[in-house]
Parts: C-alpha cells; sequence; structure tokens
C-alpha cells in the first residue's frame, strides 16, 4: 500500500493552495508599484484581485471571512488581550490610555494626507476630533486622581520611597554624544512629583565585564564552540558534553538522566 499524506499536512497544503490568490494578486501588486501608469492600469483593469489591493483593500476581508468582520488589524495580525492595558492602578493606566490615543491620532492625521477624496476625509476629520476629546478625557481624569490625592507620581505613589535606592531616584545618567543632555529640564532643577532634584552623571556609574558564552547541554542541540563531531557523541551517549570550563555540564539540580526524564523535562 501507498503511503498516506498526514491530515496536517493535508491541510496546510489546501490552506496554502486556497490563500494562493491572495498571494499572487498582492505579489503582483507589490510589483506594480513603481512601474509606468499605463502598465499599472492595464493590470487594474484585467485582475479585479490586483485592483482591490492596490486600491487599499484586504482581500482576505472577501477570501478568508466572506466580506464579515475579521478580528484583525489593517495588516491582518490577530487581535489578542495583550492589546489591553489594565494593571490595576488608574493613573498608570489613565496614562497607557493618553498615550494610545496620541498614537492613535498621528497615525489618522498621516491617513488624513494620503488621500483627497472628500467622503474619506470627512470620516478622518471626525475620527481626529473624537482623539482629541479622548486624549483630553484620559489627561483630565489622570489630574483629577492626583487633585483629590487618589495617586500621584511617582506611580505607585503609595510604594514607600525609603524602600527605593534615593540616590538614583532623580539621577540622569547620559549615554549621549556630548553633554548637550545636561541642558535639559530632566537633568537640573525640581523633578515633577516634587520629591526631589534632578542631578546630571556623564555617562553609567558602574561597568561589569562581559559574561562569558553560555554554554548549553549538548543534549539541546545547541551550537556550541566544541567540535560538532564531540557534540554527536555526547548526544548519542546520552550525556552531557565537557564545557571550555571543564567537568560535565549538568542541569541545575545535577540530575545526569536525559532532560526529557528530569522533573523539568517530565517523565
Amino acid at each position: 500500500m501507498g503511503s498516506r499524506t498526514p491530515a496536517s499536512s493535508r491541510k496546510s497544503s489546501e490552506a496554502n493552495t486556497e490563500r494562493s490568490p491572495w498571494r499572487c494578486s498582492t505579489s503582483s501588486a507589490q510589483l506594480l508599484e513603481k512601474s509606468p501608469i499605463g502598465i499599472t492600469e492595464d493590470a487594474v483593469q484585467s485582475d479585479p484581485a490586483v485592483a482591490a489591493v492596490i486600491g487599499g483593500t484586504d482581500i482576505q476581508q472577501g477570501i478568508v471571512a466572506g466580506a464579515g468582520a475579521r478580528p484583525v488589524d489593517s495588516n491582518g495580525n490577530p487581535w489578542m488581550g495583550s492589546y489591553i492595558t489594565a494593571s490595576g492602578n488608574l493613573l498608570a493606566d489613565f496614562t497607557a490610555n493618553a498615550n494610545a490615543e496620541m498614537q492613535g491620532r498621528v497615525q489618522v492625521a498621516r491617513l488624513y494626507h494620503m488621500t483627497d477624496d472628500h467622503g474619506v476625509r470627512d470620516l478622518l476629520s471626525f475620527l481626529l476630533a473624537r482623539d482629541t476629546m479622548h486624549q483630553n478625557q484620559w489627561l483630565a481624569a489622570a489630574e483629577e486622581l492626583k487633585a483629590e490625592g487618589a495617586e500621584t507620581l511617582p506611580v505607585p505613589s503609595n510604594f514607600p520611597l525609603k524602600k527605593e535606592a534615593r540616590e538614583v531616584s532623580y539621577q540622569y545618567l547620559n549615554f549621549s554624544d556630548g553633554a548637550a543632555a545636561a541642558e535639559g529640564s530632566w537633568a537640573s532643577g525640581p523633578t515633577p512629583d516634587g520629591h526631589g532634584e534632578f542631578t546630571y552623571h556623564d555617562g553609567p556609574t558602574t561597568t561589569s565585564p562581559m559574561p562569558p558564552p553560555t554554554h548549553p547541554d549538548s543534549r539541546f542541540y545547541g551550537t556550541t564552540e566544541l567540535p560538532n563531531v564531540v557534540e554527536k557523541v555526547a548526544g548519542a551517549a546520552g550525556r552531557p558534553s565537557q564545557g571550555v570550563t571543564g567537568g560535565p555540564r549538568q542541569g541545575a539540580s545535577g540530575d545526569r538522566r536525559p532532560f526529557c526524564m528530569t522533573e523539568r523535562g517530565g517523565r
């Protein structure tokens, strides 16, 4: 009997086949980006998929979702819960929200100058105005928290300042070329939290030697400075190979069993 293709491989192949029209259209559109106008116009007239991509349409919206909504961004990256900032500290979260609105308004402002379509500009004008509102909304809420004494700088303000290394709390360390940074308000004068004065220090306060490279256990199949043949022999024998520092390399527990048989690797 002939061998059968695994189901996972068949599905992968089918998925690639299904996506191939999108890939071809996108590749064609990218190749046409800097071509003469006449060539681009001909391609747009002869292939509606290419026309859609050049026009800015994400044709996966039709191919994958049947024109339905997809939980992805404009680049097709799936939406994730990591987009949400919810630290539990209101001043930290309100400030993060204001930052997100600022980034959003920057991008909408760029989009505004990428089109001369009156309808699109009307839409973007509305979005710009709403982002203006949202920036001010979150900043006002942050100021209200400070005024009420619920939270202030540094966040979290209820952590005892005496428990931090106060000698470096307001020390600006200059890693820039030249000393121009010393002229900034962040290098001298009172701090925004009202608890200290900025100081300036040229360069890092401490240095340390570069740590030596790590030497992974040969059973992880990592690349080390050992000759490949030594790694192969050590792996075949099921034991750690010798490191440049001498002595067998073992797990943190000193267990010489194969990694997959240790508590860390499972039983």
